[in-house]
């Protein structure tokens, strides 16, 4: 609940998954950009929008700059994850245009830069929550 001088004003909280820390659902940025180019789906404010506060990604997006910087992507890499390189990526999928295929890899825990990834490994990695128990059941 946020206070004003004379109102009390019922406001949603998330909790972030970096700093754990209870904030405003307006602490959390949206997912897809403008606040006006769609509606959050559900009650509370919260589908649509991102899973860490805005500190935390402001504070994620300085160490990935700097990871980038530090660590170009190789010419001709192939994605240290699956081997494919990007003409094989690009070829199976049509949504990076004007991108690069390919992600700094690091660790959440640590910052250490781990390697260049495709999207799609990313992707996977993410959804795992980089924990390889996770992985390997799933390749089970």
């Amino acid at each position: 609940m946020s206070t004003l001088p004379g109102y009390e004003i019922e406001c949603p909280t998330k909790i972030c998954s970096i700093c754990k820390e209870e904030k405003s659902v307006y602490d959390f940025a949206l997912r897809i950009g403008a606040e006006h180019s769609y509606k959050d789906t559900d009650g509370k404010k919260q589908g649509q929008r991102r899973n860490e506060c805005k500190v935390c990604k402001q504070k994620i997006d300085k160490q990935l700059a700097l990871l980038k910087r530090k660590y170009p992507v190789p010419s001709n890499h192939s994605c240290d994850m699956c081997g494919k390189n990007e003409e094989q990526i690009r070829g199976s999928h049509n949504s990076f245009k004007g991108k690069s295929v390919f992600v700094v890899d690091h660790s959440h825990k640590t910052g250490a830069f781990r390697g260049h990834i495709c999207q799609f490994c990313n992707m996977l990695l993410g959804d795992a929550h980089d924990n390889k128990d996770t992985l390997l059941r799933g390749y089970e």
